[in-house]
Formats: C-alpha cells, structure tokens, sequence
C-alpha cells in the first residue's frame, strides 16, 4: 500500500495507526515530501498493529521529543519492529531539544 492510500478516507494529512489518536503526515508543508516528516503523540500507545502499520508507512526513525519525566512508567504497549532508530529528546531548562 503506498503512503497516499495510507491516508485518511477524508484525503486528510491524518494517520490512523493502531493506538495513536494524533498522527499526521506533515509532507507537502514547506519543502517536506508526502512521508518524509510523521508526527504523533506517544509512541509507546502505538500497539503490534500500530507498529506494524509505522513501519509499512516508511518510518525508520522516532525521534521523541517529550521530557523525560513523560517518558517513565510508558512502557510500550507493542513491541518495536526490529530496524527502527529511537532517538530519545532532552528538554527543559538548559538543555536544547534534538531535531
């Protein structure tokens, strides 16, 4: 299935992955080519199938932005393909975010 027939029926930037209420695909905004940039909230909500449906998209890196105090006690709800990259983010005060 390609990244354009993953997209809502609605022909929205919306993702809908197992688990995750708020995905979107951002390419098409800018310079960003449909699929090239995916942003959603927790991934660890994500479950098999969610996960599943990430790596089918073309995602091979997470980069997670929340804080480390939002982080603990999230354990994944489905395990991780084999092959992605998890980048974890620092923020707060004095520390700069990884874009």
């Amino acid at each position: 299935m390609t990244n354009q027939a993953m997209l809502s029926s609605a022909g929205s930037r919306d993702l809908s992955w197992d688990g995750c209420v708020n995905a979107r695909d951002l390419g098409g905004l800018g310079r960003a080519r449909p699929g090239a940039l995916v942003r959603m909230e927790a991934p660890t909500r994500l479950t098999e199938a969610g996960w599943a449906a990430v790596w089918a998209y073309g995602v091979r890196t997470v980069v997670d932005l929340r804080d480390p105090s939002e982080v603990r006690g999230a354990p994944d709800r489905g395990p991780r393909p084999a092959g992605h990259h998890h980048k974890a983010g620092t923020a707060g005060p004095g520390r700069d975010r990884v874009l």
